[in-house]
């Protein structure tokens, strides 16, 4: 998904499901996740700031960090 603005919440699912596989492959969806999520961040401009909340059963934010990176 393309966006433009300076600041990006990433609210992130890490509950059980996401160990699974996809399709045949070995690669499971957490995996996939971690990759997809490393790309969008490296690929934000100098000026931009990101949050990254991870949500299983309750939401806590990634690192325990409350602010904008």
């Amino acid at each position: 998904v393309e966006a433009r603005g300076t600041r990006f919440a990433y609210i992130c699912d890490i509950s059980g499901s996401m160990d699974a596989g996809v399709g045949t492959a070995s690669t499971r969806r957490i995996d996939i996740l971690k990759a997809e999520l490393g790309k969008s961040v490296e690929a934000l401009l100098e000026n931009a700031h990101f949050f990254v909340s991870l949500f299983s059963s309750s939401a806590t934010p990634m690192g325990g960090r409350m602010e904008w990176i």
